[in-house]
């Protein structure tokens, strides 16, 4: 058979058509320490998850109904998982917020994501809050 005719026949790349939601699956392996700080966000307390890598910070539906439903903006960029999916945001907000019992605030973006549980810290907001180093290393030597 001829090359052409053998590519032709070949198995082709299998597209998924509809996007399933992406949920928050919480970790198999209870050793690993997921690293979790306080913050106030319209003076209002939450706990999120310090995620280096992201390059995003992401609150829940829920949380934001929690803040009064903050009017949302259109998202600037689209955002994908660690493992390439697509995530769904709603919109974007600003919002003053502060690290645990420090008294300063920040101005903060936010995105809204329908996945339940998604609410993570990211790199930019670690550094704008302060609150990234101090906290890893209290971790690593406890």
């Amino acid at each position: 058979m001829c090359q052409k005719k053998a590519r032709s026949k070949a198995q082709g790349v299998k597209w998924i058509d509809v996007l399933e939601m992406v949920k928050a699956a919480p970790c198999c392996n209870s050793e690993v320490q997921k690293l979790q700080v306080p913050i106030h966000i319209k003076r209002k307390a939450f706990t999120l998850e310090l995620d280096t890598a992201a390059s995003g910070n992401f609150i829940s539906t829920r949380v934001w109904t929690e803040l009064g439903k903050p009017k949302l903006k259109q998202a600037q960029w689209r955002y994908h998982s660690a493992s390439k999916h697509p995530l769904p945001i709603i919109g974007a907000f600003t919002a003053k917020a502060k690290y645990g019992n420090v008294s300063k605030s920040y101005p903060v973006s936010f995105l809204v994501s329908e996945i339940p549980d998604l609410n993570l810290l990211g790199w930019d907001a670690i550094n704008t809050l302060r609150t990234g180093v101090q906290y890893i290393r209290t971790l690593i030597s406890a």
